[in-house]
């Protein structure tokens, strides 16, 4: 991990903010401090104790240091007027470092019952996403991509601190006295990483502002990128983000680049929508082709079938004509006699109840030859597109369980807001760099690959540490020969490191 981030320069020359001491430890050190706190499988402060006694972990450390924040060893030592006796920061060096990215009078202002508030990022947040859009241009260079899909949702992170505000999920009385937070966060598949987050408090709807999570995860993509497909769930359902993929001229300009961006997401399933659904007739309805896993898992459920819904909300209707909207609608019959629900249609007379799923998008149907030549979209039917949807709760909704069991993001190390949002973003970035690691060092195979296997694989190894001749070596076991081949193929693939 150390030669990938000295090669790629991923900490080094990271832009000097106001109020950042020039004594003592440098942001790049505390970055780098939790990035390994994570991806070692620690997921509190105080643990950064257990790295501090690993001998050989902080002789490769202090190693790679002048490689990878780009400076001198000097320079390093010279931050530390009376001698430097640690090679990673103390818990609550790390703990002021995070305080700073709290800033007084944003993050703590009051809030108003019964109103949602987003606080303004601050400076330093600037600071991970500049870090964050390095490792995303390396991983769309390893990757050869040019066009990628984003993945935008929000999830809960249950939290017992009392700052925190009550999650939707107490106010529903699902989980009862429920606090935490609920970020907003745009993944991408294709390469594995998180493009953009942002904290929110708990009562903050999943659906508030999604207009801008684009744009700002449209921001953290290289100019590599060409094409952009967004998938999001019903949160997405609004005029603004519809308008913002169709229109590029409503986007921020620097975005305008990416064109009409392609839109897969759910419906509102409203009163007029479910109206159209129960006029659609029985020859409308096709069956969905269903993959062997799916049919294993539910062998005795009904077949998925799928149909165009010829339904237009009053919202679009001020939309230019070469602007797609299409609903697509799913639909499964329900066994027995069940109470009906949001979403779902009334037995009539002949046939069963039905469980609806409704989706929107702006790719063009096959037919409309008008509309591809118009918003520059390939077309795509209505089997693709719920195939589309469905794809984006896999790894999509993967990658927040990933963030709060496998890494640190799930326990907040601090009452202020500011500092639980520069944790969260941490534990993303070690994410993108595990992401990287995985697709120059470990191969394909191991893209997808839960931490926990990872770390028995490749972190927890056992090895003995050699100084020779002004040389770091590490003797490992039979257990290290598949590190030992990696480390080859990563040799190969990374470009030789910029002078200076």
């Amino acid at each position: 991990m150390f030669e990938l981030l000295a090669a790629r320069r991923v900490l080094a020359g990271l832009p000097r903010l106001s109020g950042s001491p020039s004594q003592g430890w440098s942001d790049g050190q505390m970055m780098l401090a939790v990035l390994v706190l994570n991806i070692a499988g620690l997921d509190r402060v105080s643990d950064i104790e257990v790295l501090e006694a690993d001998r050989g972990l902080c002789a490769l450390v202090r190693r790679f240091e002048p490689k990878l924040f780009g400076v001198s060893r000097g320079s390093l030592a010279r931050r530390f007027r009376g001698g430097r006796e640690r090679c990673f920061p103390s818990a609550r060096s790390i703990r002021d470092w995070l305080d700073r990215f709290h800033v007084a009078g944003v993050h703590d202002a009051e809030r108003e019952k019964g109103t949602a508030f987003i606080p303004v990022p601050g400076e330093r947040d600037g600071l991970l996403r500049e870090v964050n859009r390095r490792l995303v241009a390396e991983g769309v260079r390893e990757a050869g991509a040019g066009s990628v899909t984003i993945d935008l949702d929000a999830t809960i992170i249950a939290s017992g601190k009392r700052e925190c505000l009550y999650t939707y999920r107490a106010a529903e009385r699902v989980v009862r006295g429920e606090r935490g937070y609920q970020p907003l966060i745009a993944f991408c598949p294709e390469l594995g990483m998180v493009l953009w987050l942002e904290m929110r408090d708990g009562n903050v709807p999943a659906k508030l502002d999604n207009r801008r999570g684009l744009e700002e995860a449209l921001l953290q993509l290289p100019d590599d990128i060409g094409r952009v497909v967004l998938r999001s769930d019903a949160a997405a359902y609004q005029e603004e983000v519809i308008r913002a993929c169709n229109d590029p001229a409503f986007r921020r300009e620097e975005t305008r680049r990416f064109g009409t961006v392609g839109l897969v997401c759910g419906a509102v399933r409203s009163e007029p929508l479910m109206a159209e659904v129960a006029r659609l007739g029985e020859d409308a309805w096709r069956p969905m082709p269903v993959s062997g896993r799916n049919r294993r898992a539910a062998p005795d459920r009904a077949p998925l079938e799928c149909a165009e819904l010829p339904y237009v909300p009053a919202s679009t209707l001020a939309m230019k004509p070469h602007h797609v909207v299409r609903h697509v609608v799913t639909r499964r019959a329900l066994p027995g006699e069940l109470g009906l629900d949001e979403g779902e249609l009334p037995a009539a007379q002949g046939r069963p109840a039905y469980r609806i799923g409704a989706y929107v998008t702006n790719f063009p149907a096959p037919d409309a030859i008008r509309a591809e030549k118009a918003n520059g979209l390939e077309t795509m039917d209505s089997f693709e597109v719920v195939a589309a949807a469905h794809a984006r709760c896999g790894h999509g909704e993967e990658v927040h369980a990933v963030l709060k069991s496998d890494l640190a993001g799930g326990m907040m190390p601090s009452g202020r807001f500011g500092a639980n949002a520069a944790w969260l973003w941490l534990a993303a970035l070690a994410m993108n760099v595990l992401a990287l690691l995985r697709r120059t060092a470990c191969g394909q195979e191991w893209q997808w690959t839960r931490m926990k296997r990872l770390r028995a694989m490749w972190v927890h190894l056992v090895a003995r540490v050699v100084h020779h001749g002004r040389r770091i070596t590490l003797v490992f076991g039979n257990a290290g020969t598949h590190l030992m081949a990696a480390c080859r193929r990563m040799n190969l693939a990374m470009p030789p490191p910029a002078p200076g």
